[in-house]
């Protein structure tokens, strides 16, 4: 490369990118040294600049508090799951919670506020999983209570005192006025069963049904 002279020139390109130097050849030694360390010098100061911001970010990552990990440190969402999962797998006379993809049938309730069950007998094979539809075709709240006898009546006689419920288990459906609700329930073990609806006054007023297993 020549300059408009007709000296020839060279590109040094040891300096920081953008801040190329063009020197003459024949330019003394001591010229050129000039130049490049003028060029070198901001990239020097730029690395020491970054090299203290690196020293500042690890100086602050080493100073965070560090909290351990320890296996009974789960969040109450985490529990409540596990506490769920626990009631749904536990196993009850009548049978246990069934899973919705082995459901071989469903069958549909109706009730009203005649305080009746339609149908109000049914018949199932032991070891079949059934999806229960309830609706609710009154003007009342009414439920539908898997259960034994004793059972029933012990919850009927709860019912009646405290008017409270845990409607979150898997072998009922509290279904409100003019609603549908859904349950799936595995039958394990042949006998007599019932399901009521245990809202105060209504199971002693005959909402009762029954369920044979064979």
């Amino acid at each position: 490369m020549e300059g408009n002279l007709g000296f020839p020139l060279y590109v040094d390109r040891s300096a920081a990118a953008g801040d190329a130097r063009v020197v003459r050849q024949d330019s003394s030694p001591r010229a050129r040294e000039g130049i490049i360390a003028a060029s070198v010098g901001p990239l020097r100061s730029s690395m020491k600049g970054s090299a203290v911001c690196f020293a500042v970010i690890a100086a602050l990552v080493a100073c965070a508090p560090v909290r351990a990990a320890t296996p009974h440190d789960d969040s109450a969402h985490e529990q409540g799951v596990k506490a769920k999962k626990k009631r749904s797998a536990a196993e009850h006379p009548y049978g246990r919670e069934g899973d919705p993809r082995k459901v071989k049938r469903v069958i549909r309730i109706e009730m009203s506020d005649t305080m009746r069950f339609f149908p109000s007998e049914l018949r199932v094979k032991r070891g079949e999983t059934v999806r229960f539809v309830v609706n609710n075709g009154g003007q009342s709240p009414h439920e539908m209570v898997i259960g034994t006898m004793d059972e029933l009546k012990k919850h009927a006689t709860l019912m009646k005192k405290s008017g409270e419920m845990d409607h979150s288990v898997a072998h009922a459906a509290h279904v409100a006025p003019g609603a549908s609700g859904r349950m799936v329930w595995q039958f394990t073990k042949p006998g007599e069963f019932h399901y009521a609806c245990l809202v105060p006054g209504h199971f002693e007023a005959g909402m009762i049904g029954t369920i044979v297993v064979r």
